[in-house]
């Protein structure tokens, strides 16, 4: 029985096989077996995919000829004992494919051990999207009589039926390194940290079968490496049938139209893609127009390892972001306390840049809504203290303080300053910082030596909101690799949509020494020299990046604005009580606050 895979024959295919094996004890063992034998037949009569995106999210599982085709080489690779490379375009379906694939031999095949890896191990088993998951539905979906009686546990699902079993752990330094294998999943591995030579290393002796799956990230790790070695199955978008609609390929002589479908009208683009395919579709440039940066184009849809290695910003966007809004600073000098007034006093050495126009008396326009973004550093001269002060409504970059000298203590009360002199008013500016690190000295001389109360909060997210109380908020905002991807992530894109303007010609620069690296971090890699000799580590940019998080709702589409500790309550309400006692005792920077 050949399986169809038109969307309303399937259906009807699968409802004729479900009410037959419902009546007959002899055509469930009769499917059961020609299951056994074949896992497309297995995949397309039985199983079931979720794809959130979509109405009704739980769909039957019907693959694609290239899905097929991955299938049948994942199995030849296995039975021949050896390693299987998988280069992809994002959203192809590869990891649901190699689960399904495991799936099946564990349910069929007898003394079947397998592991899956990847970065994190949230990602192998515990988000819903997370490998398990994946096996988790395929199982779930399957009618009683053909479903496995396995055992499930945290990163381990066990087939008693055939004694086969699969297993899961992150890409650790001792992935792998547990037992033989029948084959193992690696994955994500062109994101794994250092490069993945380790994990090859210590799955080498283990399996027979490695199965390398990711999208390329640079040429400086092992999968990227591997390319030159190991069979390679490429799994590029245009083999997608809803993405190929309309394919096209730009030429020198024109536009050669490969699959018809394209809108009447249609506005084909010239420029060839960096893939060798060469081909462009309506799907690829929407996604083309959705994501401005040409890196993610190259590693997530073009399967260009080059280009995925390119810096983090695109050089060119920066270029023209610096040819149309960069321009010397209208001042240059230092904020003086007297006391009770921050004053601004020019000095063409000073730390304070200001494109805004103060007047003859340097006083900021007092109307407009600024927040002060800074990243710290020790003051030892090695990296710069950074502050930029923003508005809010406007995205405009409007100030510049940079310094490596300036202690932690000093650089605070610094900031503090910034903000009563850019204040709203009476109200002064909002101020977030980096909180790692010298970070945490940084906040808490703000916050609890000086007082200042207008900051940034993170919250506790263990709790719920119904049981969030300020003392669950830290001050200040903390990374860790990923969160720093998606902050970087929302500047650049909010640079290239025009929604954040930087005047400062040495911050965007700085931005050009920003790289994407093996293990899917961003980091700073350039060695050039800050003022005064210290090393840039582009210190500006997380400071213009954390005030463009918080400068306007618009320019990051999913913000969760968190509340600040300023926030009002009602007076005599639970969380006025709780804000009194815990601001109880601590001094203020300005009565007028």
């Amino acid at each position: 029985m050949i399986v169809p895979k038109e969307p309303l024959a399937n259906a009807a295919a699968r409802k004729r096989v479900l009410e037959a094996c419902a009546k007959s004890a002899a055509m469930r063992r009769q499917v059961t077996e020609r299951c056994s034998q074949d896992g497309l037949f297995w995949l397309n009569m039985f199983g079931v995919t979720i794809d959130p995106r979509r109405t009704p999210a739980k769909l039957p599982f019907v693959t694609y000829p290239f899905q097929d085709d991955l299938f049948r080489e994942l199995e030849v690779a296995c039975n021949d004992g050896r390693d299987l490379r998988i280069e992809k375009s994002r959203d192809m379906g590869v990891s649901w494919v190699t689960c399904a694939w495991m799936t099946w031999r564990a349910m069929f095949r007898p003394n079947q051990m397998f592991l899956m890896l990847s970065r994190k191990e949230t990602l192998v088993d515990g988000d819903r999207d997370s490998l398990f998951a994946h096996c988790d539905v395929l199982i779930k979906g399957m009618p009683e009589w053909l479903k496995p009686k396995n055992r499930r546990s945290k990163l381990t699902m066990d087939f008693p039926g055939t004694e086969s079993v699969i297993e899961g752990e992150s890409t650790n330094a001792d992935a792998g390194r547990g037992g033989r294998r029948t084959a193992i999943l690696w994955d994500e591995a062109a994101a794994c940290p250092g490069g993945g030579d380790d994990i090859a290393a210590a799955t080498q002796a283990n399996t027979n079968c490695r199965i390398l799956n990711s999208t390329p990230k640079g040429e400086s790790n092992y999968f990227a490496a591997s390319r030159k070695t190991t069979r390679t199955f490429r799994a590029h978008w245009s083999l997608h049938p809803e993405k190929r609609i309309g394919l096209y390929k730009p030429t020198e002589r024109g536009i050669e139209i490969l699959e018809p479908g394209a809108p009447e009208g249609y506005v084909f683009r010239e420029q060839k893609p960096s893939c060798p395919e060469g081909v462009r579709s309506p799907w690829y440039d929407r996604q083309c127009d959705r994501t401005p940066n040409p890196v993610e184009i190259a590693a997530e849809l073009d399967i260009d390892y080059q280009g995925s290695d390119y810096p983090f910003f695109d050089s060119v966007g920066i270029d023209t972001h610096i040819a149309t809004h960069c321009r010397p600073a209208l001042y240059r000098g230092r904020l003086r306390d007297d006391g009770d007034v921050v004053r601004f006093e020019e000095d063409n050495r000073g730390p304070l840049s200001v494109w805004l126009d103060m007047g003859r008396d340097y006083v900021p326009p007092s109307h407009r809504n600024f927040v002060v973004a800074c990243d710290i550093g020790q003051g030892t001269g090695a990296s710069d203290s950074v502050a930029s002060v923003v508005d809010r409504d406007s995205g405009e970059k409007v100030a510049e303080w940079v310094h490596n000298k300036t202690g932690v203590e000093a650089f605070a009360r610094t900031a503090v300053n910034l903000c009563q002199f850019f204040a709203r008013g009476n109200e002064p500016a909002f101020m977030i910082w980096d909180g790692g690190g010298p970070g945490l000295t940084f906040g808490k001389v703000v916050t609890q030596d000086l007082g200042f109360r207008r900051v940034y909060m993170k919250r506790d997210d263990t709790k719920v909101d119904a049981r969030w109380t300020p003392k669950d908020r830290k001050p200040g905002w903390f990374s860790n690799r990923d969160l720093k991807r998606d902050l970087l992530i929302q500047y650049r894109e909010a640079l290239a949509n025009g929604k954040f303007f930087n005047p400062s010609e040495k911050a965007l620069l700085e931005c050009k020494q920003f790289k994407n690296m093996a293990d899917g971090s961003v980091e700073h890699v350039s060695i050039a020299q800050a003022q005064d000799g210290g090393d840039n580590h582009g210190d500006r940019v997380i400071a213009d990046a954390l005030a463009c998080f918080i400068a306007r709702p618009s320019v990051i589409a999913n913000e969760r604005r968190e509340p600040s500790i300023m926030d009002e309550f009602p007076v005599g309400s639970f969380g006025w009580r709780q804000r009194q006692a815990m601001l109880s005792d601590k001094p203020k920077w300005s009565s007028r606050w």
